[in-house]
């Protein structure tokens, strides 16, 4: 069955998005030969190192809108929109310009076609861990993490993505891989501030806004 996206994205979340990636253009030095464009945004979910060491599927929350820039038939990067819970308009909250996108394309494109196989209606969802380098498509059925199929991307570290086209069906086989790497990274963060006042306390890691897989 075809993918599909949820709705209910801002209604300016498009003009936010093209705008965002066109000023980090504007601030590399890089011209836009052609005029940007957006496809139609999906849901963004996000998991914190403490989540990702339980659970990152059921632990991961709704971050924001992720739209994919388009120049011409390039994407040349992403930006997710969100509404903070004060303040219902939509503010620009992360943009990335260049990078692996052509390579997430190829992955979504790999994963549409072995989702067309299934008897199943997949929402299409975003899915990464600040600070783990953890980013994969995820199509979800939303009941509970059965028959839900997710595809790391790059920036994924190799040992989650040892290739292309590496496929974890369901969200327990995904959710055990993640795991073992957030412990591995909590236990490491444990031995470097070992002595440290508060160094007992697990290592908060903090989202890089700018920097979105």
């Amino acid at each position: 069955m075809p993918l599909r996206v949820e709705p209910g994205d801002p209604d300016n979340g498009r003009a936010l998005a093209v705008a965002g990636i066109a000023r980090l253009a504007e601030q590399r030095g890089c011209g836009l030969e052609a005029r940007l464009w957006t496809s139609r945004p999906h849901r963004s979910f996000e998991s914190t190192l403490a989540g990702a060491a339980e659970d990152v599927v059921a632990r991961a929350s709704f971050y924001g809108w992720r739209y994919l820039v388009f120049q011409g038939k390039d994407c040349v990067g992403a930006a997710e929109v969100r509404r903070r819970p004060e303040d219902p308009a939509a503010i620009l909250s992360s943009v990335a310009y260049g990078g692996d996108f052509a390579e997430q394309l190829l992955e979504l494109d790999w994963l549409a076609e072995r989702a067309e196989g299934e008897e199943a209606d997949f929402e299409l969802r975003f899915l990464r861990v600040p600070g783990l380098a953890v980013a994969t498509w995820w199509l979800s059925r939303g009941e509970g993490g059965v028959s839900e199929l997710f595809v790391p991307v790059p920036p994924s570290q190799k040992v989650l993505r040892p290739r292309q086209h590496t496929l974890y069906d369901g969200a327990e086989r995904f959710s055990t891989m993640v795991r073992g790497l957030a412990l591995q990274k909590q236990r490491s963060a444990g031995v470097l501030f070992a002595g440290l006042p508060g160094g007992s306390r697990e290592l908060q890691v903090e989202p890089d806004e700018t920097k979105p897989a």
